[in-house]
């Protein structure tokens, strides 16, 4: 559940925040693909106390069209205890596409 977005998360969303805090993935209308990506990456960081790096493609209800590169950690108690997953993600279709087209060159 989503207990904090930036404005910039909340535009990509369409929402408000009162809208989106307390939501799941799936609430917040992630297609299964991506959710089933993040979630992964959640239970990783959750198993094994590291961080967890994707990269997504994804539509928003706004229509924005994008790859996103996605970085999960953990976040600890006092104790060393896991309490939150904290979440990052920073808009890369520039880099992919780039990338894509450098490997289309290649294999003419």
């Amino acid at each position: 559940r989503v207990v904090f977005a930036n404005q910039r998360l909340l535009d990509l969303w369409s929402k408000p925040a009162e809208a989106a805090i307390g939501r799941s993935l799936r609430e917040l209308d992630y297609p299964p693909d991506v959710e089933q990506v993040l979630l992964a990456g959640i239970e990783h960081v959750l198993r094994t106390g590291t961080t967890h790096h994707s990269v997504t493609h994804y539509r928003s209800p706004a229509g924005l069209d994008g790859w996103y590169e996605n970085l999960l950690a953990p976040v600890h108690d006092a104790a060393g205890r896991i309490v939150w997953v904290a979440g990052s993600s920073r808009d890369v279709t520039a880099r992919q596409v780039a990338e894509q087209q450098l490997a289309a060159q290649r294999r003419i």
